[in-house]
């Protein structure tokens, strides 16, 4: 890549020119983005915007170089100068808010291309425009920007001429290319893993289904590289989403829908998801495993709706959703995102309309369920096990009833290895049986003289049981520290154990 121009220290005369304050780099390229996952989020936002059909990016960690290149419209020198080098260019307002191909424009602000100046100092753009309208070829655009000169030209008061540069070698065809080089963010491998998830969690237009595909070096990323779908015992499928979060939900156990109708007089509409994890060690917090994001047009809006709802239910400790409102960003209404594309002002009206109805129709819906369906798969869990199947069979109407709530508790309780909760559950149904006994030997008191014996002795139905089960635990304690001396030669080791075992039965 030959530079066109002199000394490249952007102040010499080129056909690229852009005007910035010092106050609007660093109030909205800087300081607003702080990761890779939000800066190239914006990058693929503009690609979806150029009707590209597919948007690759490639990181070199050897080169410490990120480049995104998709195959859009692409821009002529007019459009770089007059579009994307103007900051605060609000494509919405300039023209329509649909592209080409019908899809509805991300972008509205017009500060997205500065967020690529909060990871790399130098950012270098090509373009060819889509050369079926008529476009010549010797209007491709290729420039390269430098951050610390553009500060300083700012800071001077002067207007910033990006260095021209050739095409490189391997030009495009049509579309746009954007090297980001002399990252002040260091990219590693494990960056790359959680990149696609981080990307796949802030779009809902990934795939075939919208005919948008992005890739990271190489792996195309959708919908299910998230990476919470296997994770879900329960789901919610909300508004007009057909059967597409009930297949990605492989392990969920059990599923329904809620209507997603917000507002009919003002035609407000949320469709998406709402679901619950099996267990909390199957959730990254840190990943964003316990928030509902709010998404439009495809894109994040809000991180997480939750943050501003004070639901107490044992239930949102295991909650996770994401909802699509697109009426939180209409052309025709006041901008209520935020500089930073990453929330919502909570003050809106509309915000106010999303975050009751989300009160009222979803949290109430998954509370009532969530409770109930766990106690049901905890007691499916525990009737799996054959020996409590039969147990559970000689139980009085009343008393599986009682059962059934013992089962939930500890069905809904964590351990490190299943063996445990078997073990819990054979404790469980001991108590049980004693508290039975003891209830029994208590209703003597209330028999009448007269009883027959026959009522008298099916009270003490169970005691031969229940002493085998104590026996058995005895026995197998002994069996235990016979085991235990066994395995011991020394004397002195033996010795220690036998201490230890009078200390602790005196």
């Amino acid at each position: 890549m030959a530079d066109t121009s002199g000394s490249g220290s952007g102040s010499t005369p080129s056909p690229y020119q852009i005007t910035l304050s010092l106050s609007v780099i660093d109030d909205l390229g800087l300081n607003l983005y702080s990761s890779i996952p939000a800066v190239l989020s914006e990058a693929v936002a503009n690609a979806w915007d150029a009707d590209a059909l597919r948007c690759d990016i490639s990181i070199d960690l050897a080169e410490k170089t990120i480049t995104i290149e998709d195959d859009g419209l692409g821009m002529t020198r007019d459009d770089a100068n007059e579009k994307y080098l103007t900051v605060g260019y609000r494509r919405r307002e300039a023209g329509s808010p649909t592209t080409v191909s019908g899809r509805h424009v991300m972008g509205r602000k017009g500060i997205g291309k500065l967020s690529l100046f909060a990871i790399a100092k130098t950012v270098t753009v090509f373009s060819v425009r889509d050369p079926s309208d008529g476009s010549p070829p010797s209007d491709e655009v290729g420039f390269r920007m430098d951050r610390e000169q553009i500060r300083a030209q700012a800071r001077a008061g002067r207007t910033y001429y990006p260095t021209p540069v050739e095409q490189p070698a391997d030009a495009l065809g049509k579309g746009t290319r954007i090297v980001l080089s002399e990252l002040s963010v260091t990219p590693t491998a494990a960056t790359l893993s959680a990149l696609q998830k981080r990307v796949a969690r802030r779009f809902s237009i990934l795939g075939d289904r919208h005919s948008f595909h992005v890739s990271i070096n190489g792996q195309r990323i959708g919908v299910a590289d998230r990476g919470y779908f296997p994770q879900l015992q329960y789901l919610w499928s909300i508004g007009d989403v057909e059967d597409e979060y009930e297949t990605l939900a492989t392990r969920s156990e059990k599923k329904t829908r809620i209507s997603g109708l917000v507002d009919g007089d003002r035609e407000y509409t949320v469709s998406g998801w709402v679901g619950t994890f099996h267990e909390q060690r199957d959730m990254n917090v840190d990943e964003g495993d316990n928030s509902v994001a709010v998404l439009a047009w495809g894109k994040l809006l809000h991180e997480d709706l939750m943050a501003q709802i004070k639901a107490g239910g044992l239930y949102t400790k295991y909650l996770i959703g994401e909802l699509r409102a697109d009426f939180l960003d209409v052309d025709d209404q006041v901008d209520i995102v935020t500089s930073g594309r990453q929330s919502v002002k909570e003050g809106d009206p509309r915000v106010g309309v999303l975050t009751s109805w989300f009160m009222t129709n979803v949290l109430n819906a998954v509370e009532r369920s969530w409770g109930q369906w766990r106690k049901d798969t905890a007691l499916d869990k525990a009737l799996a096990i054959e020996a409590i199947k039969d147990w559970h069979a000689t139980l009085s109407t009343d008393n599986k009833r009682f059962a059934k709530e013992l089962f939930a508790k500890i069905g809904t309780l964590e351990f490190e290895e299943e063996d445990d909760r078997s073990e819990l559950y054979r404790n469980a149904i001991l108590a049980f049986e004693k508290l039975k006994l003891r209830e029994s030997l208590s209703s003597i008191e209330e028999l009448p003289d007269n009883a027959d014996f026959s009522v008298v002795r099916s009270v003490f139905d169970g005691i031969d049981e229940l002493e085998a089960v104590a026996y058995h635990g005895i026995v197998e304690g002994r069996l235990e520290v016979i085991r235990t001396f066994t395995g011991l030669v020394d004397a002195a080791e033996k010795e220690k154990v036998i201490q230890k075992y009078l200390f602790d039965h005196l």
